[in-house]
């Protein structure tokens, strides 16, 4: 089941108030203000076709496909994977593409999202426009940013978050992501996650077969592709990998237009950034005309690369400093361009030179970047695709769906909380539980039965005694029966308040693990598949809207139901 809500525009987000976040929106509202920022929306499809077949992609030549399938060979991925390659031969195919950091577990939840509406974009622009169109996932390998993929949460037997993070011994400070190994004792600590979480009819199942694909994995780029490629299956894209001998070699030839003029693409970016910023939009990309938009690797590490009073300015990740004069760095990439690699500027520019790209499926901060890109894909000669807004989803599990109906939250409400932060969600369910006065409603009721209490004496002769006694001791049994009334109230009312706030709490952890959105937070394996297995993969690509920008809410009882 799915509930995707439509929003106006300063809602239509993900994310907080921050500067990808208005640009996302932006974009998702066709805002004006946008439009010198981008090629192509949503839907152009034909003035993006006409657009590449003027600056076609560098062919792929055997070598190429033979290494893609050699690679995928050794990933152990899908035959569909590898039929996709084969269509890549074809000079009419165009591709649908996506990417991601390799992170732990497959990555965040919305990198399955991403590589879901890829799929799909490609499967229903292959039947609209009767072409090949292969969706294409570009592995995010070469960034340094270990503290980005090396971690991920999962909810212990009480449901409380935990936070895995892999220590590898064999990682420097700069090694991208491709280089750094998986150690022997990283199967065993997850193995040792999945012993202290929930137990259900899938944990043992799900266990064992992440730590096969743990411990088949010598890097954690191996192990991202093998982890994404067993949960979707059939619906497996082509991975790219940055290291591979063709990419490297075709992001020479833009690498050397960057070297030949350097700082010119990030003059280029600065200059949208300031346009950006005229009109009311933060930048987010940030570079300065010295920079220069790739780094070198020296001794397994990446080193920046900076252009200054006629020379190049080489900086390890320590710090140090080496200077080196244009016409030898120039020759160095043209010897081993495998020395050389790509950043968030250029990265996309070589994947759409080296491939015939017709969209990209992009999140808020990816978007953010390609507003300031457009003249980076004309300095480049390359032609720019149509960004497609990748889906947003939060998934509904069966004890956060009975905690909303405690709450009396429909699921129209809640959607509207979720662009926001937990205190929206907060201020949502304020409602629900605020404190019932117990001892006001007390003190009306002591009233009103000592009102009766008189009414009633009031028409009898009260100066037989026994009557009196009588009347009195109807007075005490009233009393008496208030203030037991009362105590049990009192603790119905505790009780109340204490399973509200619960059910609060239980909401809240889960839509928002850490105070972080749940797509951004959490991985599919925990708690998702641990609940509903594998499975769950094609449901949820079934109840998806690939073209819907609003927050989907996704009831997984209600997909269990739909699929027994």
């Amino acid at each position: 089941m799915s509930v995707p809500v439509a929003r106006p525009y300063q809602r239509q987000t993900g994310f907080r108030d921050t500067m990808s976040e208005r640009i996302w929106t932006a974009y998702l509202a066709r805002d004006e203000r946008l439009g010198d920022f981008f090629l192509h929306l949503p839907g152009d499809w034909d003035s993006a076709e006409a657009l590449r077949q003027t600056r076609p992609a560098y062919p792929l030549d055997p070598s190429a496909l033979d290494q893609l399938r050699a690679a995928h060979a050794a990933w152990g991925v899908s035959s569909h994977a590898s039929q996709r390659i084969d269509r890549l031969a074809d000079p009419a195919a165009r591709v649908i593409a996506t990417g991601q950091q390799a992170g732990l577990l497959g990555g965040p939840l919305f990198t399955l999202y991403k590589a879901l509406a890829a799929v799909r974009w490609a499967e229903r622009l292959e039947r609209e426009r009767r072409v090949p169109v292969v969706p294409v996932f570009w592995v995010a390998s070469e960034d340094a940013d270990f503290d980005e993929v090396r971690s991920f949460r999962w909810p212990d037997t009480d449901g409380r978050w935990q936070r895995y993070e892999y220590h590898a011994s064999g990682h420097r400070s700069g090694m991208p992501v491709h280089d750094i190994p998986v150690e022997p004792h990283l199967a065993t600590d997850v193995a040792d996650v999945f012993g202290h979480t929930r137990q259900t009819a899938f944990t043992a199942e799900l266990r064992e077969q992440t730590c096969a694909l743990i411990t088949s994995s010598d890097t954690l780029e191996t192990l991202f592709v093998r982890t994404l490629a067993w949960l979707l299956g059939d619906r497996t894209p082509v991975f790219v990998s940055p290291r591979m001998a063709w990419v490297r070699r075709g992001a020479a030839r833009l690498l050397a237009r960057e070297l030949a003029e350097p700082g010119e693409s990030s003059r280029r970016i600065v200059a949208a950034g300031e346009q950006l910023a005229s009109r009311g939009l933060a930048p987010s990309l940030h570079r300065r005309p010295e920079h220069v938009n790739a780094f070198v690797l020296r001794n397994g590490l990446r080193h920046k690369i900076l252009f200054r009073d006629g020379a190049f300015e080489i900086i390890a990740p320590c710090g140090t400093r080496e200077r080196i004069e244009p016409a030898r760095l120039r020759a160095e990439l043209e010897c081993d361009p495998a020395c050389f690699g790509l950043n968030v500027a250029t990265r996309p520019i070589v994947q759409d030179a080296l491939l015939p790209t017709l969209a990209t499926v992009a999140g808020p901060g990816e978007i953010a970047y390609f507003a300031q890109l457009r003249e980076v894909y004309s300095f480049f000669d390359v032609p720019m695709p149509v960004i497609l807004p990748r889906p947003q989803l939060c998934l509904i599990e069966p004890r956060v769906e009975r905690a909303l109906g405690r709450l009396h939250i429909a699921l129209e409400a809640l959607a509207l909380t979720l662009g926001e932060s937990p205190a929206a969600f907060d201020a949502l369910a304020q409602g629900a539980v605020e404190p019932w006065d117990v001892e006001q409603a007390l003190r009306d009721i002591r009233k009103q039965m000592s009102e009766a209490v008189e009414f009633a004496a009031a028409g009898v002769d009260r100066s037989d005694p026994a009557v009196a006694r009588a009347l009195e001791r109807l007075r005490d049994s009233v009393a008496l029966g208030v203030d037991k009334l009362a105590e049990r109230q009192r603790h119905a009312a505790a009780a109340r308040d204490q399973d509200l706030r619960r059910a609060v709490e239980t909401a809240r952890t889960a839509l928002w693990p850490d105070g972080l959105m749940q797509e951004r937070a959490l991985t599919v394996f925990f708690p998702f598949l641990n609940l509903f297995g594998r499975s769950l993969i094609e449901r949820l690509n079934e109840a998806v809207a690939i073209d819907q920008p609003a927050i989907q809410l996704i009831v997984l009882s209600a997909l269990q139901s739909a699929h027994p």
